[in-house]
C-alpha cells in the first residue's frame, strides 16, 4: 500500500525535490584520521569499522573524532573491558549498491569483529527499487560471512526524512513513505543474520541536534546518535 501510495504521490512533489536540491548547503567531511584506537590497559582489541553513506563519513561534523563510528568505539571501551579500534569507511551520497565495489578490500583489511552500516537515504531520495536494496544488503551480508568470518553487524534503520528541517511539506512526507518501505527490508534482512543488530531509528529528533544544513546531525546529534546505537549493540555483543 505505501508503494502504490508513494508512485501516486510522488509527481506531485518534484517541483519542490529540485528546488531543495538547487538550494540546499553543502557541507564538506570532518577533518582529521580516519582511524584510530581507544587504549584500556590489559583489554583485548575490539576492531569497529563504519560502513556507508554521510553519516559514517561524518558529514556536520567538525573532526573525525566526533562522528559516530569512533563515538560508539570509545562509548563502548566504557562499558566492557576491551580495547577498542576505529576505522570509518563512509562517503557521501553513496547508496547501496555502490557500497562494496567501494569499500570490500578496505573492509577485508580492517578485520573488524563489529561493522556498524549506514545506508538507504539516498536510495530512498535515488528511488532505488525495493528488490535490488534488498538483493545488496544481501550481497553485504554473504561477504561478511565468506570473507569477514561472520562478524557482529549493526544496520541503522533510516532516518524518517520527514523530520529533517530541510524537507519542506508535502516532499518530506511522501519520501517518509519510502523510508518506511526501505527502512523494513533493512530489519527483515539483518533478522536472519546470525550475528545482526538492527538500530531503529522512528525516534523524533529535536531540530537543534541537526547542523546548518538541515539534513545531517550536529556534533551534538551524533553524540546522542552514538548513545542510542550503543544501547542495541550492547545487548548483543558479547562480554567475552
Amino acid at each position: 500500500m505505501k508503494k502504490i501510495l508513494f508512485w501516486i504521490l510522488f509527481p506531485f512533489v518534484i517541483p519542490q525535490a529540485i528546488k531543495i536540491k538547487k538550494s540546499a548547503v553543502r557541507l564538506n567531511g570532518p577533518t582529521g584520521e580516519k582511524s584510530g584506537v581507544f587504549k584500556k590497559p590489559g583489554g583485548r582489541l575490539f576492531k569497529i569499522t563504519g560502513l556507508g553513506d554521510s553519516i559514517i563519513a561524518g558529514i556536520g561534523a567538525s573532526n573525525s573524532e566526533k562522528t559516530l563510528t569512533p563515538l560508539i568505539s570509545s562509548k563502548f571501551k566504557q562499558k566492557r573491558s576491551f580495547e577498542t579500534s576505529w576505522t570509518i569507511l563512509g562517503k557521501n551520497g553513496i547508496k547501496i549498491y555502490q557500497i562494496m565495489p567501494e569499500f570490500s578490500e578496505k573492509l577485508k583489511k580492517s578485520k573488524p569483529d563489529l561493522i556498524i552500516i549506514s545506508a538507504g537515504i539516498n536510495d530512498v531520495t535515488g528511488l532505488c527499487r525495493t528488490k535490488k536494496f534488498k538483493n545488496h544488503i544481501k550481497k553485504i551480508k554473504e561477504f561478511a560471512k565468506n570473507e569477514l568470518d561472520s562478524p557482529y553487524i549493526a544496520f541503522s534503520g533510516i532516518p524518517e526524512i520527514k523530520n529533517f528541517p530541510l524537507m519542506p511539506f508535502p516532499l518530506g512526507h511522501v519520501l517518509n513513505l519510502r523510508v518506511k518501505i526501505l527502512d523494513n527490508i533493512i530489519k527483515k534482512e539483518i533478522s536472519t543474520y546470525p550475528k545482526g543488530i538492527y538500530i531503529p531509528l522512528n525516534l523524533k529528533i529535536n531540530k537543534n541536534k541537526f547542523s546548518k544544513d538541515g539534513y545531517h546531525p550536529s556534533e551534538d546529534g551524533y553524540n546522542d546518535y552514538a548513545d542510542h546505537a550503543l544501547k542495541y549493540i550492547l545487548k548483543t555483543v558479547s562480554k567475552d
